[in-house]
């Protein structure tokens, strides 16, 4: 599979950006990405762990800084109607 990954990023292009950036792209960075988008989506991190075969340990002190963004949006949605309710008065 690395190999393949590997070759798909020769052919696209995109190992050449990514060696001017010194980035990398490896198998283990899909998962990273996968889990990211899940938790960004609000997928269960039980279920989550479960389907990654990982603890939720694990991803709650990996990934704690999406939970972080996703209570802040939930937590401040609102926040310019109140404002403005606040102006108003």
């Amino acid at each position: 599979m690395t190999k393949r990954l590997n070759q798909l990023l020769i052919l696209s292009g995109l190992q050449k950006e990514l060696d001017a950036t010194n980035r990398k792209i490896t198998l283990y960075s899909q998962r990273h990405f996968y889990v990211t988008i899940r938790l960004e989506n609000g997928v269960d991190i039980h279920r989550l762990a479960k389907n990654i075969g990982s603890s939720t340990t694990y991803i709650e002190k990996t990934y704690s800084h999406i939970e972080t963004a996703r209570s802040t949006e939930e937590l401040t949605k609102g926040m310019t109607f109140i404002k403005t309710i606040e102006e108003i008065d």
